[in-house]
């Protein structure tokens, strides 16, 4: 798995083997992040113009959706989410929590417990956030829908779970398409999203 986690990145550094409380501290005196599996660290690359401005409208859209929601959280980009089963931490473009936070390390910002994971699609990360993010993110008690969004074209891919190791899979192609967050009750349209977007 290793080796498929390492090809799937951008741009991967090794740096040396560490712990994960030796990662988070080098994270907190470093300006570059890394994703951390199981004691290696891959450096993260600057996103794209249509990632940045993809995962702003995806964030506006969903804090309206879950203003309805009383213990409802919206964050993006920056926060560690520790998987634990596959001794992990990345950083999803967006994660919802619809529950009070769970900390994996509440010093270091590192949380536990989203419902609602959003990857924003690179052409050179989208085969890892299909496959063995998407197989980890699974591992997560709380997780029960997942957004793939596409920056070249206006498509989403919309994973829901039905019940323990089950899940449906819906495609959304085209301006004119739209699909509901199960979680938060709240309809999004690819119009809306992909606004301004240039291909």
């Amino acid at each position: 798995m290793g080796n498929r986690f390492m090809q799937a990145q951008l741009k991967t550094e090794y740096i040396t083997r560490l712990d994960f409380m030796e990662y988070l501290d080098l994270e907190l005196i470093t300006e570059e992040r890394h994703e951390y599996h199981q004691g290696e660290l891959f450096l993260m690359s600057g996103a794209s113009i249509n990632h940045n401005y993809l995962t702003g409208q995806l964030y506006i859209l969903l804090t309206d959706c879950a203003r309805k929601q009383k213990f409802s959280r919206v964050f993006m980009s920056d926060i560690k989410l520790r998987i634990e089963t596959f001794d992990k931490s990345v950083y999803p473009d967006i994660m919802i929590f619809l529950d009070p936070i769970e900390y994996a390390n509440k010093n270091y910002g590192v949380v536990s417990n989203p419902n609602l994971i959003v990857e924003v699609l690179s052409s050179s990360t989208a085969d890892y956030d299909h496959g063995d993010k998407f197989r980890a993110y699974r591992s997560l008690a709380n997780f029960q829908e997942y957004l793939l969004v596409d920056q070249y074209r206006p498509r989403v891919e919309h994973f829901v779970k039905i019940a323990p190791h089950e899940w449906i899979f819906h495609e959304y192609e085209g301006m004119d398409e739209r699909f509901n967050l199960h979680c938060l009750d709240c309809v999004v349209t690819l119009s809306n999203l992909y606004q301004n977007v240039e291909f």
